[in-house]
């Protein structure tokens, strides 16, 4: 178990920053930012990186916004000390690998949501809920994007010459274009855990494991 959020934990710190944008009838393209071969699609939830910068904008529909600055500074700079809580949690990891009836929103929501309220008792249940949500969608949709691309050919994994950016935000895009809009009740349907304990089993075998 320690092993499996080391890891998530390293993917996490080396992944790009996230901003992530609630999808609505006034959203649009962000300045510097490219959305593919298609282009910003207004109709849709859509994914741009920065070159430059690296960072990556995301749009998920019912996302909730940080009102205060302190919930937005959090949302900026301290996603992955929130991520360090929820997968160093024994329990919350525990039942993501081992608990065959577990409904993902027990983690993603409760879980995950009193780990946000315990570490920041300040902020009001707004902010806590704005928080919450952007710290699972960072930890899902990385998990999701690699999850992508391991069955993925038209991204040459194999290549000596590393290109994560290009891998990753290939993986975010046909996770969110896999018919499907990318909104915050599929991202908290999710079990963070799940990708961590089909490669564990598929390598020890799933009796070893258990």
């Amino acid at each position: 178990m320690k092993a499996i959020a080391a890891s998530l934990l390293m993917e996490q710190v080396l992944a790009p920053r996230f901003e992530f944008k609630p999808k609505n009838p006034t959203s649009g393209p962000q300045e510097g930012f490219d959305y593919g071969d298609e282009g910003y699609n207004p109709g849709k939830c859509n994914v741009g990186v920065n070159e430059e910068t690296g960072k990556y904008h995301i749009e998920i529909k019912g996302l909730a916004e940080p009102k205060s600055e302190e919930a937005a500074r959090i949302c900026q700079e301290d996603l992955n000390e929130v991520i360090t809580g929820f997968v160093q949690d024994k329990t919350t990891i525990e039942r993501g690998l081992f608990d065959e009836e577990l409904v993902p929103e027990e983690l993603t929501q409760v879980r995950m949501g009193k780990i946000i309220k315990e570490r920041y008792p300040n902020l009001d249940e707004q902010d806590q809920e704005a928080v919450r949500q952007h710290a699972i969608a960072a930890l899902n949709l990385t998990q999701q994007a690699k999850l992508m691309l391991a069955g993925s050919e038209a991204v040459d994994l194999g290549s000596n010459e590393p290109k994560p950016n290009t891998a990753l935000i290939a993986g975010v895009r046909k996770f969110a274009m896999d018919g499907r809009e990318l909104d915050i009740g599929l991202i908290d349907r999710i079990n963070p855990f799940s990708e961590a304990y089909a490669i564990l089993a598929k390598s020890m075998s799933e009796d070893s494991l258990k």
